[in-house]
């Protein structure tokens, strides 16, 4: 028998990801300014969790990137809070780059298995469905080979912590791993195993074609989002943009390591050093940056996959 529930609304638009494909700017810069729908997301300024007209999206996160799923205590929590600020004519729109950051996923929710990005786009579909006449998954992505790159530098620290020091193992790490970031992007992978009824229903999006205001991405996120082209491009055109692709362009080339023979002379001597001795080396193991060229990272044959495909989306 299947559930039935009275509609909160007639439309919700679900942007649950990737991490690092301009989903900051998106929330701080885009969607506030839209006037034809409610922005749910991240709120710009933030306000207080416990704000009675804040949806906890932490708490949405984790119901349905969980591998329990289908807790109606939890689900009774998420409707509570979307009763209080939706009405039936209105179009909503939730943004979170979370849901699609595997990593994150498994590691804040102890998972003994992964919950893959297909069921959650999947889940995402069930469960608003319940409770939204229409629902519209829209996911921003990148050119794989600046995405896995911004991954490494962000999160390098963590990475260090489980001896991957190199660009190319890095690499290595995420390939060798069915439920690795990496292996994320398999993008075609990711639609061909969404539920078929949905399929129509979501919709990629090119963070170099949406940034270089490339005309047919510009007009079919102008449709999705009910806005003008003409206001899309002055939003992407605004100094703001400016300053993330000279970030992304100092990134592209070049890859932030800690020196080997650093890190090795620092485990060696921890165990028997002055402390001030190993507050230096550690001061300098922290600090020091070593640059070399990306190019040379040899391609596994799955990485090749997923750039191909890029290119065909």
């Amino acid at each position: 028998m299947e559930y039935s529930s009275p509609k909160l609304s007639d439309r919700i638009i679900l942007h649950l990801g990737y991490p690092k494909t301009g989903t900051t700017f998106l929330q701080e810069n885009v969607y506030p300014t839209l006037t034809n729908l409610q922005y749910l997301g991240k709120f710009y300024p933030k306000k207080e969790i416990d704000d009675e007209n804040t949806i906890n999206i932490e708490r949405i996160r984790n119901y349905i990137c969980n591998s329990k799923f289908n807790d109606l205590n939890i689900e009774k929590k998420i409707v509570s809070e979307f009763k209080n600020i939706t009405n039936k004519n209105t179009t909503y729109l939730l943004s979170a780059e979370f849901f699609f950051d595997i990593e994150v996923n498994e590691i804040r929710n102890n998972q003994v298995e992964i919950v893959m990005l297909h069921t959650v786009c999947n889940r995402a579909f069930e469960f608003f469905h319940k409770y939204f006449e229409s629902v519209e998954i829209m996911i921003t992505i990148r050119n794989p080979d600046t995405l896995l790159h911004r991954m490494y530098l962000d999160r390098y620290s963590y990475y260090r912590h489980i001896n991957i020091i190199t660009y190319e193992k890095f690499l290595t790490y995420q390939f060798q791993k069915n439920d690795s970031f990496g292996n994320s992007l398999n993008y075609e992978k990711l639609i061909n195993n969404i539920e078929q009824e949905y399929r129509n229903k979501v919709y990629f999006f090119k963070y170099e074609k949406l940034f270089n205001k490339d005309h047919l991405e510009i007009s079919k996120l102008s449709k999705l989002i009910d806005t003008t082209e003409n206001k899309l491009i002055d939003l992407f055109s605004g100094e703001k943009v400016n300053v993330s692709k000279k970030k992304d362009n100092s990134f592209q080339s070049r890859e932030k390591v800690y020196p080997l023979f650093l890190y090795l002379f620092y485990n060696k001597i921890s165990n028997f050093a002055p402390k001030f001795i190993i507050t230096i080396i550690k001061y300098l193991f922290d600090n020091f940056k070593q640059y070399h060229k990306v190019s040379n990272v040899i391609i596994s044959p799955e990485y090749k996959k997923i750039r191909e495909y890029y290119d065909k989306i």
